[in-house]
C-alpha cells in the first residue's frame, strides 16, 4: 500500500461551542432540558392506505344469507359436502330428546379458500354445534376427553410392566 497525504481540516476556535472548554473541564452541565411541545407530537404512518389493495369480499354470516347470494350454488354444494363428510366419519348418532330437554342449536360457519394468488380454489362449510348454550347440570353433567385417557392408559400399563419384570427377577 502507498502512503498518501490526506488533507484533513482541522476544528478551530470558531467550530467549537462557547461551552466546550467547560465541558472538556469535566465540570457538569448546569442547563436545563428543554422538553419538546408535545401538541404537535404525531403517530408515525404505520397504516396509511398507501401501497394496500382493498378488497370487497362478500363471506355470508347466516344460512339465510348464503342462500341468496351470487355464490349460492357453490354455498349449497360446500354444505353438501360437509354433511356428506360428518355422516362418512360417523361423527354424530341421532338420537331420541328426553322430554324437559332442548336439543342443541348449531350454525353454519362459510370461508372461502384462496390460493397464493388470491384466487378462490375451494367454498368451504362448516356446521358448528353451539356448545356454549349448554348449562351445567341441565344439559351435562361430566366432560369427558378421551384423548388424554389412552396415554394415561398407556403409561400406567409400562410402569406395571417394569414392577411385574422387577418381581420375576427377585
Amino acid at each position: 500500500m502507498e502512503d498518501r497525504d490526506v488533507d484533513v481540516p482541522q476544528p478551530t476556535a470558531e467550530d467549537q461551542p462557547e461551552d466546550a472548554g467547560e465541558q472538556l473541564n469535566n465540570e457538569p452541565d448546569t442547563t436545563e432540558r428543554r422538553l419538546r411541545d408535545r401538541s404537535k407530537l404525531r403517530e408515525p404512518d404505520r397504516y396509511c392506505g398507501h401501497g394496500y389493495a382493498l378488497t370487497v369480499d362478500s363471506v355470508p354470516m347466516t344460512y339465510e344469507s348464503a342462500i341468496i347470494s351470487i355464490d349460492s350454488d357453490k354455498w349449497k354444494n360446500a354444505m353438501c359436502e360437509e354433511i356428506i363428510t360428518l355422516r362418512k366419519n360417523e361423527t354424530w348418532t341421532l338420537e331420541e330428546l328426553p322430554e324437559g330437554q332442548r336439543a342443541i342449536g348449531f350454525k353454519w360457519v362459510y370461508c372461502k379458500k384462496r390460493d397464493s394468488n388470491g384466487d378462490i380454489m375451494r367454498y368451504k362449510a362448516r356446521l358448528v354445534a353451539r356448545g356454549f348454550a349448554q348449562r351445567e347440570g341441565v344439559d351435562y353433567f361430566d366432560t369427558f376427553a378421551p384423548v388424554v385417557r389412552y396415554p394415561l392408559e398407556c403409561f400406567w400399563l409400562l410402569q406395571l410392566r417394569k414392577i411385574t419384570k422387577l418381581h420375576s427377577l427377585m
